[in-house]
């Protein structure tokens, strides 16, 4: 694979440092050039990109601005990419669009990207080496079904999420690929958060690499080790809490995240009379009981005196932040 690149350039230079050198990935033929270069002899790199791509190539034209994905401030979406693009005039007209959506302070070294559109997308989407709200690392893939690779980056589509862990097992074929990308590009570059762009086409379900970018955390990151450690002990602890209980009926335990309503926090775990009466409206009876964790066995004994007719479950977010939890048991 080569020694690890040292920094993240611009768009047109990092995907072209990457080009033919992944594995998990492919990256789409490119052409770049400086405005300075396209300003002096814009007619030379008119006769490049056909040359290059053929003159009935239908084509998109990037921006790839210095200050576009740098390592302190990102400006993801603010420039203009032109899709489509076909003939010399239309070509012409949107590297002239791509370069005055940079504003009147144009850097001469900013650069404008040109690729052949893809065809035959079926999945695109973005992805993260962290968590962007937190810089835990989990893998986060935001996805979208279709043929537009703008329907998640530009808020077009139904986008749907994949959140995985390192190690993750029985992970989606599609999710798999992406996965693995990451983690190639993680050791591309090491210690380094990622936002990447990616597309998935047929016929042979080739993964493309769009983008790779800086992901911008503000907060430490998080010790992978420690973080691992914990999140074995909470694989532990719900594989514990899924076994049969001496005083509870029911088979297995159901965890949801803050299940619909918490007779704890409803009636207190210090009843009067009057709540605990006002309590007996509630559904708690049937199949399931919700109830808190920590305070089940006076809960069962507030709402079922004759005894528990369900079994209280965990929350996998409370277990996560190590706070209370709550759910329901399947009988």
């Amino acid at each position: 694979m080569g020694t690890a690149i040292s920094i993240l350039s611009t768009k047109a230079r990092t995907l072209a440092s990457l080009s033919g050198k992944l594995f998990s990935a492919q990256i789409l033929v490119m052409d770049y050039f400086t405005v300075a270069d396209w300003r002096s002899n814009s007619d030379r790199i008119l006769q490049k990109i056909y040359r290059r791509f053929g003159e009935s190539a239908l084509l998109l034209v990037r921006s790839s601005a210095l200050n576009e994905d740098s390592e302190t401030a990102s400006l993801a979406g603010h420039f203009k990419s032109i899709l489509n693009v076909s003939g010399c005039a239309a070509l012409r007209a949107a590297i002239g669009a791509v370069i005055e959506s940079y504003g009147l302070e144009v850097d001469p070294q900013d650069e404008v990207l040109v690729q052949p559109m893809l065809s035959e997308v079926r999945l695109s989407g973005v992805a993260f080496s962290h968590d962007p709200s937190t810089g835990s690392p989990y893998r986060v893939v935001n996805y979208a079904i279709g043929t537009n690779t703008a329907a998640v980056t530009g808020g077009l589509g139904q986008t749907r999420t994949f959140v995985a862990a390192s190690g993750a097992k029985d992970v989606p074929q599609d999710m798999a690929k992406v996965l693995a990308l990451l983690d190639e590009l993680q050791t591309l570059f090491p210690a380094r958060p990622l936002d990447i762009e990616f597309a998935i086409a047929a016929p042979e379900n080739t993964l493309y690499l769009l983008q790779v970018r800086p992901l911008l955390i503000q907060l430490a990151l998080p010790d992978t080790t420690l973080h691992h450690a914990l999140l074995t002990r909470v694989a532990e602890k719900i594989r514990a809490a899924q076994q049969p209980h001496p005083f509870l009926q029911g088979r297995s335990t159901v965890f949801g995240v803050m299940p619909d309503w918490n007779p704890a926090e409803i009636i207190g775990v210090s009843a009067q009379q009057l709540r605990l009466s006002k309590s007996a409206q509630l559904p708690t009876s049937g199949k399931f009981l919700w109830a808190t964790l920590y305070r089940c066995p006076l809960i069962v004994q507030l709402l079922y005196p004759q005894g528990c007719r369900g079994r209280a479950c965990g929350s996998v977010g409370g277990l996560l932040h190590r706070a209370s939890y709550c759910g329901a048991h399947a009988a």
